[in-house]
């Protein structure tokens, strides 16, 4: 995620100084930023100079020393974090922007002591960080407006789409959608219903096509809201309140089967390197990005 939001950064004119813990690690992120910069240049997504405006480090003191904007990225570890906003804290401007992209973690209570809290936020972009618009923002307690707008300001200006929460929740918003989805999808795996191929074929063949011409609320509108509110009164009881990971997934990951970067997951993938597959990814993604417009019904009346 930190390299992709380099990568992102880089590409819209900022000099970006990358830092890491592990040399060889900031290697491997430098080497997969120059590809995927490549790869978008030949798709006429910039032209592949950014990679001049990223430098890395293993000296973070160092990479904060006159930055603007702080924008960390380490691995989902409270203890982790802690130490990195301590740092962060000790060694950044004062007047510097300071955005966590944890994917849940309440930030405002692991850096209670932060030195200029009206200045932390939480950013939480979601993967490909380059091609994927939505940021979530999440303000702390003592968070300013003005931060607030700063960030989404700068979101704005390299083509994402800021959402602004009024306040902090675990997950934000996505993240706990997502997770209800496959809450209910491993239930139904779990109890014998179907399997991985039945969910997926479902989505893809009635769920997924609707999402790209309406939006969620759209979909209730436009076929009635007082007919969902029925179908809701009759399935809200039914549906899976699990309050922890199934056995099914944990034992998956028990032997070895962690997904795409262990060939097999839910899916076997075989012998097709993963590199292979996320650059296809991309590339179907991007293509789709660009004709998106053509096939969404506006909400209101002016919308593009």
């Amino acid at each position: 995620m930190g390299g992709g939001i380099a990568l992102l950064l880089a590409q819209h004119g900022l000099r970006v100084m990358l830092a890491g813990r592990n040399p060889s690690a900031l290697d491997r992120a430098h080497q997969r930023i120059r590809v995927t910069l490549s790869f978008l240049a030949d798709e006429g997504q910039g032209d592949g100079t950014a990679i001049e405006r990223i430098h890395t480090t293993t000296d973070l003191p160092h990479a904060l020393r006159g930055a603007e904007l702080v924008l960390e990225a380490v691995t989902e570890d409270p203890e982790v974090k802690r130490s990195v906003f301590k740092t962060i804290g000790t060694h950044a401007e004062s007047s510097a922007l300071v955005a966590s992209t944890t994917s849940g973690l309440d930030i405002f209570e692991l850096a209670p002591g932060f030195p200029a809290p009206q200045r932390l936020l939480i950013a939480h972009f979601w993967n490909p960080p380059y091609l994927i618009p939505l940021v979530e923002v999440v303000p702390g307690p003592r968070t300013s407006r003005a931060a607030v707008e700063e960030l989404e300001t700068l979101l704005r200006a390299w083509g994402r789409a800021p959402v602004t929460l009024g306040k902090y929740v675990p997950g934000f918003i996505g993240v706990r959608l997502n997770s209800a989805l496959y809450r209910e999808a491993l239930e139904l795996i779990e109890s014998g219903v179907t399997d991985a191929e039945g969910i997926d074929t479902v989505m893809r063949e009635s769920i997924a096509l609707r999402f790209p011409v309406l939006d969620l609320f759209q979909i209730a509108d436009f076929g009635g809201l007082d007919t969902f509110g029925r179908v809701w009164e009759h399935m809200f009881p039914l549906l899976a309140s699990a309050g922890e990971v199934p056995l099914s997934l944990r034992q998956r990951v028990a032997e070895g089967a962690m997904g795409l970067k262990a060939g097999r997951g839910f899916h076997d993938y075989g012998a097709v390197p993963a590199e292979t597959l996320l650059r296809e990814r991309d590339r179907r993604l991007l293509r789709w990005l660009r004709e998106r417009e053509r096939y969404h019904l506006p909400a209101k009346e002016g919308q593009p």
